[in-house]
């Protein structure tokens, strides 16, 4: 624990094929996470005509944006209730008849997906380590072989097969 007896900031940075990472300020981008990102784009891949390769690797880094700036219409719609409620005790469905309001939410679900990483957190502090992390997975996809020489690809420590 760090001095003082806080808890050191963190949140988790989301990659394709369930590769996680827990952000700190002090986050490192190791080997051991380029090996996971290797694993990870070479299992998405699998089974893909060479010749789609790089709409696969487009692909993956696209979803790298989508597992982390979420845009849900359900959680767009719920936060706007509870702040109605919030601000004005009260929340009635005729609020939805005002295309003011539709066009706000369609708005704030736009700028979510359009966030730029060094805004990820909103916590600098986080936000720099996070954009490392998701560079160096783009590094790895892009480098990633056009065609699948399998002795090529390291998996673990050892050449895949």
């Amino acid at each position: 624990m760090p001095k003082g007896g806080r808890d050191m900031k963190s949140k988790v940075l989301y990659f394709p094929r369930d590769v996680e990472v827990r952000i700190t300020p002090k986050s490192i981008v190791t080997d051991e996470f380029r090996q996971q990102i290797r694993d990870s784009f070479r299992d998405y891949t699998y089974g893909t005509r060479e010749d789609y390769r790089y709409q696969d690797k487009l692909a993956y880094i696209n979803l790298i944006r989508e597992e982390n700036f979420k845009v849900d219409a359900e959680d767009l719609i719920n936060e706007y209730i509870k702040d109605q409620i919030w601000n004005q005790g009260e929340f009635s469905l005729d609020n939805f008849k005002d295309f003011e309001t539709l066009g706000t939410l369609i708005n704030a679900s736009i700028d979510r997906s359009l966030k730029d990483w060094h805004h990820w957190s909103g916590d600098h502090h986080l936000d720099e380590p996070a954009c490392r992390f998701v560079l160096a997975a783009i590094e790895e996809v892009m480098n990633y072989p056009e065609a699948d020489k399998q002795h090529e690809i390291k998996e673990g420590g050892k050449y895949h097969e």
